[in-house]
């Protein structure tokens, strides 16, 4: 009987400790959206800038392994710092709902810990064209 208890003690903490190593996976699609991009000011000096930090934005912590992957149908791996997950809005050409960034880790069983997805709405001398996202 008291084997029989051990053994159950034994498998309760392995899928506890399995548990919390992986509770930060998994966690599905996020979106964010931004209609004023012309406005974002990151490092609060006072000067707006155009960058959004997905972790923040998101509000996923930062693990250790972590990759950031521009993976939609509007690329914008040249706007991202894959390690930090800062975006460069201003250097993206269309308002549009297709930016997705997922964000890897080996951690995870599937490799991949969130999906973000960027509405970005139309901003100064660059309208939004049919089909593309604009805020109201």
């Amino acid at each position: 009987m008291k084997y029989f208890v051990k053994l159950l003690l034994a498998i309760l903490v392995l899928c506890l400790v399995t548990q919390l190593g992986y509770a930060q996976c998994n966690l599905g699609l996020i979106t964010i959206e931004q209609c004023d991009m012309e406005n974002v000011d990151f490092d609060t000096d006072g000067s707006p800038d155009g960058i959004i930090n997905l972790y923040q934005k998101s509000g996923v912590t930062p693990q250790a392994g972590d990759e950031w992957e521009s993976t939609g149908m509007e690329s914008a791996s040249f706007a991202l710092d894959n390690i930090s997950g800062e975006v460069r809005l201003w250097k993206l050409r269309n308002a549009s709902d297709q930016y997705f960034f997922t964000l890897k880790n080996n951690s995870c069983v599937s490799g991949e810990r969130v999906v973000v997805q960027l509405f970005l709405g139309p901003y100064a001398g660059i309208p939004a064209t049919t089909g593309f996202f604009s805020c109201l």
